[in-house]
């Protein structure tokens, strides 16, 4: 009856039916007494199997003390009493093991599980360590367990990676830190400590030549030295510039112009300042996506009946700039949303000298990136589930409160979104 209720299968235990409460530090406690005795099949010693010549030796001098998992909300013990054995062969003693638990261990593999299953949740160490009724240093310790079960293969790569990197620990050497995946089955490969480019060539030529010649695209951002890196590792690989990254450039730099724009009207013309102040999202948005027939009152345009463009036409009458850079803006915009590589070249060969410093700069990179720009537009994949492990990875940081120690954020990133 008992060992139903503690869940302990091992026939060899035999669980005697005085429980008591004792008060064990601060904590008043279950505990149960039982004993532990088999006839073992060989020494464990010189491994000679067990011809009658193991025979028991008494019992150890000290019940050993384990943990097990709670009942009705107590902090529950196991004082068990284990057989000693004497090999007469080497003349050697050798104590009883049980299953449910490991030899040197106080917590048994239950209250471990428990504690591994805890670990795949949303939740710090130090609430796990509070449910579990056990220490910090136990949890460390089965997060430690249980990272053997994620090993990198060396011999093999998929035709098609996602690369990009988050910030990971606040030491120097692990504040960024490179992370690819997968990008078909949208499972994270491995975790790098850091994104130097020599750090990170390192450790792909780890893997077979084979492997890497297996990869045939590669999905970054616009961060340069990735370049090198796959030149130099993937031979036979395409990059493709995520198109988010790519929208993401000119969308900045547009933002930065109507700010500075709406800047010169901040004393002189209040109403312009806040009309482009409120109504940024509006200016951002794809001109395809604005509402050409809702007309209703608008607060901020003096309560006039305007629908969605004519707020657009009414701001951008204020400044030919703000005109010039919005229409070269959506043109770009149409030209990545329709995937059409012809009038995209055509836009990055205008003269730059007609836009804005920030326009010439984004202008000059897509020129730099045109070769992966142009795959961007022809193949259909993009970073948008790395991105979205990324976020995850920043919520893990955030509700365990930070980590010191880069190989236990990297195995529990591994372990929450893996589902090892």
């Amino acid at each position: 009856m008992y060992k139903e209720i503690l869940a302990i299968q091992d026939e060899h235990i035999t669980i005697e039916e005085n429980v008591r409460k004792e008060r064990l530090g601060k904590q008043i406690c279950l505990v149960y007494t039982g004993t532990l005795d088999y006839q073992p099949t060989y020494c464990v010693h010189c491994r000679k199997e067990n011809q009658k010549s193991i025979v028991r030796n008494g019992w150890i001098g000290k019940d050993v003390t384990i943990q097990i998992n709670q009942v009705s909300e107590y902090k529950t013990f196991l004082k068990l009493k284990k057989r000693v054995f004497l090999c007469k062969a080497c003349k050697r003693t050798f104590v009883a093991q049980s299953e449910i638990i490991q030899k040197n261990c106080q917590i048994t593999q239950a209250v471990k599980l428990k504690i591994a299953k805890y670990l795949k949740l949303k939740m710090d160490l130090t609430l796990i360590s509070k449910l579990c009724e056990v220490s910090t240093s136990s949890v460390y310790r089965v997060l430690e367990e249980l990272a053997i079960y994620h090993k990198v293969n060396y011999h093999y790569l998929p035709e098609i990676l996602s690369i990009d990197e988050f910030h990971s620990t606040n030491r120097e050497e692990t504040k960024m830190s490179f992370i690819f995946q997968d990008t078909k089955e949208r499972k994270i490969i491995d975790i790098v400590a850091n994104r130097h480019q020599d750090n990170i060539i390192k450790y792909f030529l780890q893997y077979d030549r084979k492997a890497r010649l297996n990869v045939k695209l590669i999905t970054m951002d616009m961060y340069k030295p990735y370049l090198n890196i796959i030149k130099k590792c993937f031979p036979n690989a395409e990059i493709s510039i995520d198109r988010f990254h790519i929208v993401q450039h000119i969308n900045r730099a547009f933002n930065q112009t109507r700010i500075q724009v709406m800047n010169t009207f901040r004393k002189n013309e209040p109403k312009k300042y806040r009309r482009l102040k409120n109504n940024w999202k509006l200016l951002q948005m794809d001109s395809d996506k604005l509402n050409y027939s809702d007309w209703k009152p608008r607060q901020s345009f003096s309560w006039k009946q305007l629908s969605q463009k004519a707020m657009i036409d009414e701001m951008l009458s204020y400044s030919p700039e703000l005109k010039q850079h919005y229409e070269y803006y959506q043109e770009i915009l149409g030209a990545i949303k329709t995937k059409d590589i012809e009038l995209f070249d055509e836009l990055i060969k205008e003269n730059v000298n007609q836009f804005n410093n920030r326009f010439q700069t984004v202008i000059r990179t897509y020129r730099y990136y045109k070769k992966q720009i142009h795959n961007a537009l022809i193949f259909p994949y993009s970073n948008g589930s790395l991105e979205a492990t990324n976020n995850i990875i920043k919520s893990i940081k955030r509700f365990s409160f930070g980590f010191r120690n880069f190989a236990n954020f990297r195995k529990r990133i591994f372990l929450i979104l893996n589902n090892s």
